[in-house]
């Protein structure tokens, strides 16, 4: 985004979010040359032996907001009658997540892209069967209270979901 930046190439506006008017604060996660192109880095960090997450890991992750794309294609995965349960942006992550997983894994079947379920991400997506070459962190930001709280008996319960409707997935924990 920033042109005087020595890593700069070109500007691609249509990577960024829609809907802000000044540095957007996320990608558009539905842009399919931004899919492309996050494929190819993935492949590519594989290719070089990997890197800070390890030689059999890739990391995708949000920038640490939930100011979302409000194109049409990303709004449609909203599903903002789960923001009570910090589910708001499931589908829509999961999904970007999934697509980059599914075609990582042909031509690197033995390698993983690990993901967090955090914040408006915590929940299930909908509708959408993960790929098993995807790890999920749950973001256990309850960590410090004790075993019978509310928030610990609501986070292990969503980790229990995750278990039980994507036994596929593998789960690992980010504590803080």
């Amino acid at each position: 985004w920033y042109e005087k930046s020595k890593r700069f190439i070109t500007k691609r506006e249509d990577f960024f979010a829609k809907g802000y008017p000044d540095r957007p604060p996320q990608p558009c996660f539905s842009n399919p040359d931004l899919i492309k192109v996050v494929i190819d880095e993935a492949r590519a960090y594989f290719d070089r032996g990997g890197g800070q997450w390890g030689e059999n890991a890739y990391c995708l992750e949000p920038e640490d907001n939930s100011s979302f794309c409000k194109c049409p294609n990303c709004a449609k995965d909203f599903e903002p009658d789960r923001a009570s349960d910090s589910s708001a942006h499931s589908t829509y992550w999961f999904k970007f997540v999934n697509t980059v997983a599914k075609e990582v894994k042909k031509t690197h079947p033995d390698k993983m892209i690990t993901t967090l379920a955090y914040m408006t991400h915590e929940g299930l997506p909908t509708n959408i069967t993960m790929e098993d070459n995807v790890v999920v962190y749950s973001c256990l930001s309850c960590n410090r209270e004790c075993a019978g709280s509310k928030g610990y008996a609501k986070q292990v319960a969503r980790m229990r979901a995750w278990h039980d409707e994507q036994p596929q997935v593998r789960l690992a924990l980010w504590l803080y």
